[in-house]
């Protein structure tokens, strides 16, 4: 029924068998609308007797019907196909045919693959696309689906099937082979349900493109998906217009021009950043205690955690016999970290483990940068502890 009337919706039908397993009904109708799936079309969904079909499946040429239970009637039941699940889906499967005829007309590149997804669809082409030949789909595309093509969905007979024009062979099989015929635009082997016209395809839109294992993945939308994508992105294009206070076609420019004062400003903030820093640096190493020739540099901070990091990086930087005892105030909250020179034998964790202990801290870290926190504590108490500790292990 799904091939004759591909918009059926309703229809009564007779159970002809039965069989439950694993807490599921699997059930058998003398006729059904329901399409068990095919061609990169995802299954149909719906009701039978009020039970939700939660997948319909083909088993030895017999269509199956999955339902959560069984159900209380067995003659003339009611059954309702999700007839808008199916048409997003007819759509979106006619538009992936009409994308790959268009590959393959304008530029003799084939269909590698296909996946028709729930909120987005995939079309893999053979090699290389450009952006400009994806352009020009996507305009042919349309024009296909606004001249409203004719769509034929039949199976011939062998000795015709081996005499059609198709875009890509036949399989090697001996069984009867669906063919889907878009006009004279493109032919092919597909069992899937079609409409009768690529108008009902509405619209199609290419969202993406990119290399993907040596060819080009095409993401689209058709139909209903299509067409509320470019709503929204034509509300976000206003929205963006209307902030800059400029119109469409100055639409570009003006981010262009927010891009560069984005970008000076940012350049601007990294070297005012680094004076500050080479500020806070030249007060550290006035700040320093040397015990048998190594520098012990103690400093409390008030500025974001990163700082302390970046500046520690720089004094132990090389075989320098330096340590950093760097605290940090949050609040009542301190950071505290410890590092050392590559060259020294002290391990920075197991200092900084001793003053956690001391202060009921926590923390922790390796052997050259060792990172730890306490609550109101007293600063120079904790970092003098730890001068001793290192001094301990020298």
């Amino acid at each position: 029924m799904f091939y004759e009337s591909p918009l059926l919706d309703k229809f009564t039908a007779n159970i002809i068998n039965v069989a439950e397993r694993n807490d599921l009904c699997y059930v058998t109708l003398d006729r059904t609308a329901f399409y068990y799936g095919g061609g990169g079309q995802p299954c149909d969904l719906g009701f039978i007797d009020g039970i939700e079909v939660k997948d319909v499946i083909l088993i030895s040429g017999e269509i199956v019907h999955v339902l959560e239970s069984k159900p209380f009637h067995f003659d003339n039941v009611e059954c309702v196909v999700d007839i808008g699940r199916r048409r997003d889906y007819m759509q979106q499967h006619l538009a992936q045919h009409i994308i790959s005829g268009c590959f393959y007309n304008l530029y003799d590149k084939n269909t590698y693959s296909i996946r028709l997804g729930s909120q987005v669809s995939t079309v893999d082409i053979n090699g290389y696309v450009s952006k400009e030949e994806v352009l020009e789909v996507e305009r042919l595309a349309n024009k296909v689906v606004q001249d409203g093509l004719e769509v034929q969905s039949f199976v011939p007979e062998p000795l015709e099937a081996r005499h059609l024009d198709l875009r890509r062979a036949l399989p090697p099989v001996d069984k009867d082979i669906r063919i889907l015929k878009i006009g004279d635009f493109d032919i092919n082997a597909c069992c899937g349900i079609h409409f009768n016209s690529t108008s009902h395809v509405m619209f199609i839109k290419i969202k993406k493109f990119e290399n993907y294992k040596g060819n080009t993945r095409i993401e689209f939308l058709a139909g209903k998906r299509a067409t509320d994508y470019v709503l929204l992105r034509d509300y976000y294009f206003d929205e963006i217009c209307r902030r800059f206070n400029t119109n469409g076609d100055n639409a570009i420019n003006a981010i262009n021009n927010l891009e560069g004062r984005v970008t000076t400003y940012v350049e601007d903030n990294k070297s005012l950043n680094q004076k500050y820093i080479n500020q806070i640096f030249g007060g550290i190493l006035k700040n320093v205690e040397s015990f048998q020739d190594i520098n012990i540099y103690k400093y409390t901070f008030e500025e974001k955690p990163a700082i302390l990091k970046n500046i520690s990086e720089r004094i132990i930087r090389g075989n320098n016999n330096n340590i950093c005892l760097f605290a940090n105030t949050e609040g009542d909250k301190v950071i505290f970290l410890f590092a050392s020179s590559s060259n020294l034998k002290v391990d920075m964790e197991i200092v900084l483990r001793q003053v956690m202990q001391k202060i009921n801290g926590k923390g922790g870290g390796g052997q050259y940068l060792a990172q730890g926190s306490a609550e109101s504590v007293d600063i120079e108490f904790s970092l003098d502890y730890a001068t001793e500790v290192i001094k301990l292990y020298i």
